[in-house]
């Protein structure tokens, strides 16, 4: 009988059925289905330089993704383990801030400019067509292009303004009505407190002013108090004697009867 060669290590198909099932399946690469075991594709252990830029590029879009939406208490946490002090966090956020409301008011400044210009430039059309058929049935010279081509000028002038505006000076403009606002409402803020503090304040003279009067009521309270008692003890003392005195009486009769 022929002695069988050394059998050839094969490695084992993806999700080949297999009897060796442990408990730990799933973190050796197994998996159950339909009460066997299959076994899935290993991932692999090197990658190639395509691969790892790949990955790179997934994992910083998936961590920029969730920059995105970071909260304050985040973002705290985040600048703490950098070793970021608190100080200059909420210095660069306030700043951060300040520069997306001044974009925002700054955008909405053009977009008014815009919507301006174009109704300019409906009236525009419309009066300069108006001129032009009227001169056109009076007859005589076309006065009416003196008056397109100054309003022209106008409108132009205007376009530049809306569509090609200057953006650091609005900017500037934004940010002093910015400073303005804030300032008004420290003022505010700082009036509120005022008032706030003046109101406890009356309120703890007032409270100092009760403290100081009720002691005095408080001991003449205590005072009557004293004479009602006294006045009590007075009433049960004639009462106590009367009592006596009608026993008394009584045993005298008993006596004389005898």
């Amino acid at each position: 009988m022929a002695s069988e060669g050394p059998r050839e290590a094969r490695s084992p198909a993806p999700w080949e059925v297999t009897d060796n099932v442990n408990p730990a399946g799933r973190r050796s690469g197994l998996a159950r289905r339909g009460g066997l075991a299959y076994r899935s594709p290993t991932v692999p252990d090197t990658y190639s330089r395509d691969e790892v830029k790949e990955i790179l590029g997934r994992a910083l879009e998936g961590q920029r993704a969730q920059a995105e939406a970071l909260t304050d208490d985040e973002l705290a946490a985040v600048a703490k383990e950098m070793g970021v002090a608190p100080e200059a966090l909420a210095a660069a956020a306030a700043s951060v801030r300040e520069e997306r409301a001044v974009a925002a008011r700054v955008g909405q400044r053009v977009a008014r400019r815009r919507r301006a210009w174009s109704a300019h430039l409906v009236v525009f059309v419309m009066l300069n067509a108006l001129l032009a058929a009227g001169n056109a049935l009076a007859g005589g010279p076309r006065y009416f292009v003196l008056v397109a081509l100054g309003w022209g000028l106008g409108l132009a002038l205007h376009a530049r303004a809306a569509f090609a505006p200057d953006r650091e000076r609005l900017a500037e403009e934004a940010r002093a009505q910015l400073a303005d606002e804030r300032r008004r409402r420290e003022a505010e803020e700082s009036v509120r407190r005022l008032g706030k503090a003046v109101e406890v304040g009356v309120v703890e003279v007032l409270k100092t002013v009760a403290d100081v009067i009720d002691p005095a009521r408080r001991g003449g309270s205590e005072r009557a108090g004293t004479g009602v008692r006294v006045e009590a003890r007075g009433e049960a003392a004639g009462e106590t004697a009367e009592a006596s005195s009608a026993r008394a009486g009584e045993r005298g009769t008993t006596a004389k009867g005898r």
